[in-house]
């Protein structure tokens, strides 16, 4: 049981609040550690949005935070922006697995893993509002809009989100890293919105906040877009007049920011999809662009009311009459299946191997949702990999170690603006990384390099104190103590006399 956890702020990530936690306990270098204390395990891994062991964390911190499961999910993970467009048995399948410590393919099972609106690669801020998080809070934090890929601008700060270094999600699978930990811009693009791109935002802001974690089913949904075409005169009988429901959105989008989330001129894109019998889901954000463009004056909560007043499944009556409509779907279970084959061929690595060539890892999505049993029937068979039961050669080991660190901290100062040079993070950078952290007393040369290369965090403040320094001269600003702390974003608190001496330098030298 603990006795401290910090009490999350408004729309933070629970990962972020469980990166505060490493913070002010002191606990930031030793990642596991923290998992321990949270989750009683070492497995946990660090998921940003859509994290799972949520159960076990709430009985973990109940002595200083009575919270509940769905509370963190709802208001603490981006799960609200999912859910309401899945099929109710796989929303509520989620929502259980995220409860438990079962959360390994959750956000295949979410169609994010398929989906061509991309996740966000690093993590995102506005300048404005870490300003304000500082200002107000004394710390900043991840929030959960800011995350959401399509979701590029602040709405309260009409200025576009700018990427941080920090991997949204990164190789270090129980690595929480704070918001602390970048490097803030002072740089800010402001953005002039047009009606319809305020409205999609407004709309985002509301479902994200609406924390509904009911889905819905695929018939409501099928229900409710030819309800809508027929509401604004756009169907006849069964059929959907498609070509003027694409010519208002195209009038809508095609000059926004989101005009690259079209639809392209095929007979079978999303636009076309979502308005005939749903077999999938789609993303929020397809959901969003039509209701702009066609339910202008609906609210998010008028709509998932329209929605759940529908019938959740077809009328029996019904079945025989729509029964020949499956059969649209064989020539694509047949062509997933051929292209699969093909990946299997083409690669022998297993699974893994086909899921990360090409578009391996859409294709194994799509069957895994559409025709798992086959899937499951060939799959290739596991590749083991060989064990090399001699003994390791250390010192071959080490000298390739350092010709690889070597190459490596090139590339990372090439990095604008580059993280720190941490051990850790050098060692990272490594094949078999975890192996050479527990054998660097074998790994004399690997050792002394990364003595010798290895930061402190005042080191990174001077080369933070330089590079603002060279700004300034370029846009032939004075150089002064305030200036480089507020562009090298240093609190003047943390001034020691090593980096004091620094700025001394560089006024100097500033004025000649």
């Amino acid at each position: 049981m603990l006795g401290y956890f910090p009490e999350p702020y408004q729309d933070e990530l629970l990962y972020s609040v469980i990166a505060r936690y490493a913070i002010h306990t002191g606990q930031t270098d030793n990642q596991k550690a923290v998992i321990r204390d949270l989750f009683g395990k070492n497995s946990a891994v660090a998921i940003p949005d859509l994290p799972s062991h949520l159960n076990i964390l709430v009985k973990n911190i109940s002595p200083v935070w009575k919270v509940t499961a769905n509370q963190l999910i709802k208001n603490h993970s981006l799960a609200p922006l999912y859910f309401p467009f899945l099929d109710i048995n796989q929303a509520a399948s989620i929502l259980s697995s995220m409860r438990s410590s079962r959360g390994g393919n959750i956000h295949t099972r979410c169609g994010i893993s398929a989906s061509s609106v991309s996740q966000v690669q690093y993590f995102r801020y506005c300048p404005h509002c870490c300003e304000e998080q500082s200002k107000t809070l004394g710390e900043m934090y991840w929030q959960r809009k800011h995350q959401v890929g399509g979701v590029d601008i602040c709405l309260d700060h009409r200025c576009r989100l700018i990427s941080s270094e920090l991997p949204f999600h990164p190789k270090q699978k129980h690595l929480y890293q704070p918001a602390s930990k970048t490097c803030i811009s002072d740089k800010t693009e402001l953005v002039e919105l047009l009606p319809i791109e305020t409205r999609l935002l407004t709309r985002f802001h509301d479902l994200l906040t609406l924390n509904s974690l009911h889905g819905h089913s695929f018939n409501q949904w099928t229900l409710f877009y030819q309800n809508l075409a027929d509401n604004i005169g756009l169907r006849q009988g069964s059929r959907v007049d498609h070509a003027s429901i694409r010519e208002i959105l195209f009038k809508d989008w095609s000059k926004s920011i989101y005009k690259s989330y079209l639809p392209k001129n095929t007979e079978n894109d999303w636009l076309i999809n979502i308005f005939r019998k749903h077999r999938k889901s789609f993303s929020f954000l397809r959901h969003l662009m039509v209701q702009c463009s066609l339910l202008p004056q609906s609210t998010v909560k008028e709509v998932f009311k329209s929605v759940q007043k529908l019938p959740k499944d077809k009328p029996k009556e019904q079945a025989a009459e729509i029964a020949h409509i499956e059969q649209d779907n064989i020539s694509e279970i047949r062509s997933k299946r051929k292209d699969w084959i093909k990946l299997t061929k083409k690669n022998s690595g297993g699974i893994k191997a086909i899921r990360t060539a090409g578009n391996g890892n859409a294709i194994y999505t799509w069957l895994y949702r559409h025709d798992r049993n086959w899937l499951m029937a060939n799959r290739p068979p596991r590749h083991r990999k060989t064990v090399n039961h001699h003994k390791a050669d250390y010192a071959s080991w080490d000298k390739t170690n350092v010709k690889i660190l070597k190459n490596e901290i090139r590339k990372l100062r090439n990095i604008d603006p580059r993280p720190r040079f941490t051990r850790t993070l050098l060692i990272k950078q490594l094949p078999r990384s975890n192996s050479v952290e527990k054998h660097l007393q074998e790994l004399p040369e690997t050792n002394k390099w990364l003595e010798s290369n290895a930061e402190s965090l005042e080191d990174y403040q001077i080369y933070r104190i330089k590079k603002a320094a060279r700004s300034l001269l370029d846009q032939h600003l004075p150089i002064k103590e305030w200036r480089l702390l507020r562009i090298a974003g240093i609190r003047s608190t943390a001034i020691t006399i090593r980096i004091k001496k620094q700025i001394e330098e560089l006024e100097e030298k500033g004025s000649c």
